[in-house]
């Protein structure tokens, strides 16, 4: 799902059941992927909540509206959910800002969450390998690539 809120200026928040989606202060423009983990992944979404100061957007779709990308590199900033057509299996991620950052690496048989780090990063990280698409789900505050 997709949210925009290019007026806030106070806490801007977006939970879907009992998981948080987004929690930030002030303006706000990104996607995010609902069941990566825990009771959402198996149970379907029956509520949204949204606390936002300002006129906002939400767009809710499947995996077809995530960021297609053909293989990386892939440079971004903010939260997105990327979907590689022929991802490596390592990759180099780095990350300018001073929030956390956070990379789900979600292939057709696990999720894996491969980087979770506030502020600055640069690592080498191992992605699944199973021959298919691969679904990465970036939470950051700043720029990031993924080399």
């Amino acid at each position: 799902m997709a949210f925009e809120c290019p007026q806030c200026s106070g806490n801007v928040v977006v939970k879907a059941d009992e998981a948080l989606l987004v929690n930030e202060i002030g303006r706000y423009s990104g996607s995010t992927f609902y069941g990566l983990s825990g009771a959402s992944a198996t149970t379907p979404l029956t509520r949204l909540q949204i606390n936002a100061d300002a006129d906002w957007t939400l767009t809710v779709g499947g995996v077809d509206t995530a960021r297609q990308v053909a293989a990386p590199p892939v440079d971004g900033t903010g939260d997105q959910v990327l979907l590689i057509d022929d991802p490596a299996d390592v990759a180099t991620l780095t990350h300018d800002g001073t929030g956390n950052f956070a990379v789900w690496a979600v292939s057709s048989s696990d999720s894996d969450l491969v980087v979770n780090e506030i502020g600055d990063y640069t690592g080498t990280v191992m992605l699944p390998d199973d021959g298919g698409r691969l679904m990465v789900v970036v939470e950051a505050d700043g720029t990031w690539s993924l080399r």
